[in-house]
């Protein structure tokens, strides 16, 4: 009698296990709105690679011949004595003399023949052209023109892309991939975080700190201190895993009223410039070439994307397997009082017949 209560119990358990088994998996697999909230994209970044540079780019646009070109140099030569890495962009087209100013373009040649780790050339459009209005062939035209130019000039073929007004489309990414551009910057009113270190190609690490505001109805750049700038450099690491910082050579002339900006260098911004730099180094932030934010990811790195969602879709089938054991024994123990019913209704049945 015991060994049958015993093999009763284990049947029963057994028989529960495997009907949780069934009843957690059915529950899975008509909730799958819950896994697809974990892939929308508005709820990614949650569960997103979080990858830590732990690093500062500088940019810097508009570079061309002739137009503020002792500035320019002020700009370079202050990166070049603190022995830190800058990234051009340079504007490829014939109108912007790039090449014809000797001045400026055998600087930038000279100091990539002494020492090639402290310039990026990046290209930066061939007229300056907003890329958001032109169709892919063109841009894919354009972008192959600057790139052209500027090997027959440095004897470099740019990886880095800068669009001009930080405007670009899908046909950029396109025109960027026809070309081997393998990184880009714009900012990031005009692109959607989470910006990818790895798994697509060309990357784009955009523009989140500036060393001077532009006022659109003027037309004139306005200083920002270091320490603003700095601001908006440790809260993009900290939210985005990188910074980087775009300045143009107008921040750094000397503008009078009424007047355009001037080949005058502004040595009170340069020496923000440099504090700036300073402060960066005394955080233990690295400043490097933009096509290098991918490359320097910290030991920090933590891949949580995969690992997130099978954590949730665990602990999902768990609570269903939790869940569906209990039930599984309750309606065993139905099914056994039933047959137990139905055996005892059997046997009044025949008690009956044989009273007959």
């Amino acid at each position: 009698m015991n060994s049958k209560i015993s093999l009763l119990l284990v049947v029963t358990v057994m028989a529960s296990i495997i009907f949780g088994v069934f009843y957690s998996y059915f529950l899975l697999t008509i909730s799958e709105n819950d896994k697809m909230a974990i892939n929308e994209p508005n709820l990614k970044s949650e569960f997103e690679s979080i990858h830590k540079c732990q690093c500062v780019a500088f940019r810097l646009d508009d570079v061309q011949g002739y137009w503020l070109n002792e500035v320019q140099i002020a700009i370079i030569e202050t990166f070049q004595k603190k022995n830190v890495p800058l990234t051009i962009g340079i504007i490829g087209g014939e109108k912007f003399q790039f090449g014809k100013d000797l001045k400026i373009s055998n600087l930038i040649k000279n100091r990539l023949a002494e020492n090639p780790s402290f310039i990026e050339i990046a290209n930066h459009g061939w007229n300056h052209e907003d890329f958001s209005t032109i169709d892919k062939k063109i841009q894919s035209e354009l972008i192959k023109k600057t790139n052209q130019r500027l090997y027959n000039i440095l004897d470099i073929s740019p990886k880095v892309f800068i669009p001009p007004y930080n405007k670009f489309d899908n046909n950029t990414i396109i025109a960027l991939k026809e070309n081997n551009i393998t990184h880009f910057s714009s900012m990031l009113e005009t692109s959607t975080p989470p910006y990818m270190f790895e798994g697509i190609s060309p990357l784009h690490f955009p523009e989140t700190a500036t060393t001077g505001k532009i006022d659109t109805t003027l037309g004139i750049f306005s200083k920002i201190s270091n320490q603003e700038t700095l601001d908006s450099i440790k809260d993009s690491s900290d939210k985005y895993g990188f910074a980087v910082v775009t300045m143009h050579p107008q921040e750094f002339s000397i503008h009078e009223k009424n007047t355009a900006y001037t080949n005058s260098v502004d040595w009170e911004n340069i020496e923000e410039l440099e504090i700036l730099i300073d402060k960066i180094q005394k955080l233990n932030l690295k400043i490097i070439f933009l096509s290098q934010i991918n490359q320097n990811v910290s030991d920090q790195t933590m891949d949580l994307g995969n690992e997130m969602i099978m954590f949730t879709e665990y602990k999902s089938y768990l609570n269903h397997l939790i869940l569906g054991i209990p039930i599984g024994i309750l309606l065993i123990i139905l099914l056994v009082m039933m047959r137990n019913k139905i055996i005892r209704q059997k046997l009044m049945d025949m008690v009956e017949n044989r009273g007959e």
